[in-house]
């Protein structure tokens, strides 16, 4: 399967390190998921990484549809929360990779979009955010 159109839902310390690789290819088309707040900010604001200004495309995941590939990178408390973006964003073809906390977030999401979609993965990386500084 070619890997086309990809989301990320959540733009914390784990998903600047995505975004910060990912904004870089050019012939993909890649979008931050974020409503409300979250979402207005990224838009206007953008996120800085490695002291480099980043403006991913930022939008809804009803106005994004169905994607090949999401990473799901929120905190685990907030998972439950993002189930219904990422119904939004899922069809027959679509790969999630959770890159959280939370031996479960797997089982969660594929209880919420069935099974053949999620593909185990491991990161291991130095990353933190600084407030005040996104």
């Amino acid at each position: 399967m070619e890997i086309k159109k990809v989301a990320l839902i959540g733009a914390g310390a784990i998903g600047s390190y995505l975004i910060w690789g990912l904004s870089r290819l050019a012939d993909l088309s890649f979008t931050v998921i974020a409503d409300g707040q979250r979402g207005e900010r990224l838009r206007e604001k953008g996120l800085v990484i490695n002291g480099e200004p980043f403006r991913p495309m930022v939008q809804g995941a009803e106005e994004t549809g169905p994607v090949d590939l999401i990473f799901v990178t929120v905190k685990y408390g907030a998972l439950s929360a993002i189930l219904p973006a990422v119904t939004a964003l899922t069809d027959s073809r679509t790969m999630i990779i959770s890159l959280m906390n939370g031996v479960d977030s797997e089982a969660v999401l594929e209880a919420a979009v069935g099974k053949g979609h999620i593909v185990p993965a491991l990161l291991r990386i130095a990353s933190h955010r600084e407030r005040g500084k996104e």
